[in-house]
């Protein structure tokens, strides 16, 4: 292995785990590795502990453990939720004049999973892969509304309330009055918190315990009557949330 780090060591013994047609011992893994037996058997232990890899005692070999299976799983149902909220999302891009963004919770921020875009130009755009803060963004503040009392306790102990913008946030009272809000209003809004020159309006995709699993949002660059304008296209918002709830075989 090229690199001498121990997370892409780590990562190199998944990889060879999971593409064997077969279990694999102690000395395959280290052949085919090349690395010393001692140091392919220090990973393989903390690989297995974190149950990304199982051990059969019996036969003294490693196969996909519980976590590598289910990352597996979750990517792909990740993959098959994008591929499905494509389309009705550029449909609600092409009817509403706006740019349209699907993300999930990713521990203390809001991750973009799928953007699209109007095609005007605008260097700030977020993309596949970033984050937005929780406080700031439409979306953020969507998943806190959904998180109960007690879990936004726990995080508010930990959170920091970064100041984006002169318009962000920065403190837990005003925030839980925007919250109980969006809970209110079944969606939620970003003027300018996040960056100075957008507004954002996010609704939520549920499942059958109507329990948010994912954002969607409509936001743009423009004046004071952005948010507005915003606001008068929350029905198609909210029908295209709905299309995708029922395409991921959630009922209404």
């Amino acid at each position: 292995m090229p690199s001498s780090s121990i997370l892409t060591k780590a990562m190199g013994l998944l990889d060879l785990v999971a593409a064997s047609a077969t279990p694999l011992t102690l000395g395959e893994v280290a052949d085919k590795c090349g690395l010393p037996k001692s140091s392919t058997h220090r990973l393989l232990v903390l690989l297995r502990d974190a149950h990304a890899l199982t051990y059969d005692a019996d036969l003294q070999t490693y196969s996909p453990g519980s976590r590598l299976m289910r990352w597996g799983v979750q990517t792909q149902q990740k993959s098959n939720f994008v591929a499905l909220a494509s389309p009705l999302m550029k449909a609600l891009c092409r009817e509403t004049g706006m740019r349209v963004a699907l993300s999930i919770v990713d521990e203390d921020a809001a991750l973009f999973i799928h953007t699209v875009e109007t095609g005007a130009p605008f260097r700030l755009a977020p993309r596949v892969g970033q984050h937005s803060p929780l406080h700031a963004s439409a979306a953020g503040k969507l998943f806190l509304a959904g998180m109960s009392d007690q879990t936004l306790a726990e995080l508010f102990t930990r959170y920091e309330f970064e100041q984006c913008t002169e318009f962000t946030i920065a403190n837990t009272e005003e925030l839980m009055g925007e919250l109980k809000q969006a809970r209110q209003l079944g969606f939620a809004v970003s003027a300018r918190e996040e960056l100075r020159q957008t507004c954002g309006l996010a609704a939520p995709i549920t499942n059958e315990n109507n329990t948010t699993i994912a954002a969607l949002s409509i936001w743009n660059v423009g004046g004071e009557d952005l948010l507005d304008d915003l606001k008068s296209r929350i029905a198609p918002l909210r029908e295209t949330a709905s299309k995708i709830r029922v395409s991921l075989g959630h009922a209404l």
